[in-house]
């Protein structure tokens, strides 16, 4: 069996002669490759006579698979990739973008939910619309429902930049909209192949340095892991556990920004997202879209969201709060104070972890952590109370603010 074309000629090393050399040690994936290939090169290497066993292409694609592989970051990695690659992609209203922090965050999965026709599919197409005119890359739409409006993608593209003659608007819808691709997908299994097609694409755009897909939108999700969910057994939970973490994972590694639909669901009297308890940790930002009776305007309310909820933080989403923090009363309210620099927040903090309390004077978190490095009885313990302590400090906040 022969490889394609295109993949022999991005991946050289890869060809008929080590798809031999791996069919004849019994490897026949990439997994299978960064497992066995390293032992086997250094057997045949060893034993003389097999020395041309190993083609000079094994230890090449090796080194292939294994700069593709996940790898730890340390802190100042992160903040970098965070500052760098992690860009806001604007939705095209400027109340939800001051709202969310900038617009919806590359690296995250973005979630919209809310009852039948409150204007979720509008939103999708809004916001696919806004970047493909602001140029900030290629958009993939996953359409679960045919809800996906070529015509209505034209009207807002033109509602947006403004008038301009007939021949001006149709070079700018076609240039505009060959930026954004959709699929129909009916199934959660059609939608796994979708996602892993779609990890290909980005791995070989990377290669060929080609149109970047900044943008994944699925409508609707729930639509796919619904019918899975109806009976008791546990497959269809751990398929809709799955398909999730797979498009953070796609989030994380491509910088993408995702964004999904949600319905709602009754129960106990109240409405509520649907899909359960399981998905509800999923979303990195999860807003809830409704529409006022007999009215046109759509109100956002914000049910999830990665930022801390502290006062000088909402202000920037022009947000006003009461600015006094909520645990003694005598500051404003910010991350710092609330978590360090508070008479009941240390208090609580010299509760948690024994030894902070030998400092003369108040220390800095900058010398918290010089304490913690240089103490080496701080077991897991005490790595566990210091994040019991953040978790107090931010429940006490969110339900300050609710």
């Amino acid at each position: 069996m022969s490889l394609p074309h295109s993949l022999e000629e991005e991946l050289p090393t890869v060809d008929d002669s080590f798809q031999r050399f791996s069919s004849s040690h019994g490897i026949l994936s990439a997994e299978k490759t960064l497992v066995h290939v390293p032992s086997v090169i250094d057997a045949s290497t060893k034993d003389e006579a097999n020395l041309g066993a190993s083609p000079k292409g094994a230890s090449r694609a090796l080194s292939n698979f294994e700069s593709n592989c996940l790898r730890w970051m340390n802190g100042v990695e992160l903040l970098d990739d965070a500052l760098r690659n992690k860009r806001f992609l604007p939705t095209g209203c400027e109340g939800i973008d001051t709202l969310l922090g900038g617009g919806l965050r590359e690296g995250q999965l973005t979630e919209i939910v809310g009852p039948s026709s409150s204007g979720k599919t509008q939103f999708c197409l809004y916001v696919a619309s806004n970047v493909a005119v602001k140029l900030c890359g290629s958009i993939v739409f996953l359409d679960t429902s045919n809800s996906f409006s070529p015509t209505r993608i034209a009207s807002i593209v033109n509602q947006i930049c403004g008038p301009a003659d007939k021949e001006g608007q149709e070079r700018r819808i076609r240039n505009i909209m060959s930026s954004i691709h959709c699929q129909s997908v009916f199934d959660i299994f059609s939608l796994q192949d979708a996602l892993h097609e779609l990890d290909n694409t980005l791995n070989m755009q990377t290669i060929r340095k080609g149109a970047k897909i900044c943008m994944l939108v699925v409508d609707s999700i729930s639509s796919l892991i619904t019918p899975i969910l109806g009976s008791k057994n546990s497959q269809g939970r751990s398929l809709m556990v799955s398909v999730g973490y797979l498009m953070k994972q796609l989030a994380d590694e491509w910088n993408l920004s995702v964004l999904v639909t949600n319905h709602m669901v009754s129960g106990g009297g109240t409405s509520k997202p649907a899909l359960g308890e399981s998905w509800k940790c999923i979303p990195h930002v999860r807003l809830q879209l409704s529409r006022c009776p007999g009215s046109s305007i759509c109100n956002l309310s914000v049910l999830k969201h990665t930022g801390l909820k502290t006062a000088d933080e909402l202000l920037k989403r022009n947000i006003v709060i009461e600015s006094s923090c909520p645990l003694c009363f005598n500051q404003d309210e910010t991350t710092a104070h609330i978590l360090f620099e508070c008479d009941y927040a240390f208090t609580v903090l010299t509760k948690l972890i024994l030894g902070l309390g030998d400092f003369m004077l108040r220390p800095r978190l900058s010398q918290i952590f010089d304490f913690f490095g240089g103490k080496e009885l701080f077991g897991e313990r005490s790595k566990k109370n210091l994040a019991a302590y953040y978790l107090l400090c931010h429940l006490f906040s969110f339900e300050g603010k609710e």
